[in-house]
């Protein structure tokens, strides 16, 4: 049995360098999660269906993995470093709650569904990224892109 599963808050070592893919899946009492600036990759769906509030993604990380914050409905806000440049399918898909994101103009490519339902997106910028604005719009939301 995994503990962290009770868990409210997990701050990640400053030694971690990666997080394996779903390791903190399903963790419903996981609130509040304090990445490392160590870490360089965070794989597939490590904290979908958490009960995450907001995310700090920390400087290193090049690629947000598929599914990472998959239906983690009380992701409010999010923060993406100038270093990432990928933001892998269904990244963000189902977190209900989401309203900030910004997306820095280093992002060159996003997968299909990455914001699906994130209906609440406010304040959803793509810096210098006109093509996925455009893309965003023809689907009738911000919130939701599939490549052309």
């Amino acid at each position: 049995m995994r503990l962290v599963l009770y868990q409210s808050s997990i701050t990640i070592s400053d030694s971690v360098t990666s997080i394996g893919c779903s390791a903190f899946y399903d963790c419903k009492n996981l609130t509040s999660v304090i990445l490392p600036n160590s870490l360089r990759t965070i794989g597939k769906f490590a904290f979908s269906c958490c009960s995450l509030s907001s995310v700090t993604i920390p400087n290193g990380i090049t690629t947000i993995a598929n599914g990472v914050f998959y239906e983690c409905p009380n992701l409010t806000s999010i923060t993406i470093p100038n270093t990432v440049t990928s933001i892998g399918e269904e990244a963000f898909a189902y977190c209900i709650s989401l309203t900030s994101i910004t997306i820095p103009n280093t992002v060159t490519s996003m997968g299909n569904d990455a914001f699906l339902c994130c209906d609440k997106l406010k304040n959803n910028y793509y810096k210098n990224t006109k093509e996925i604005i455009e893309k965003c719009k023809n689907q009738g939301q911000l919130c939701s892109w599939k490549r052309g």
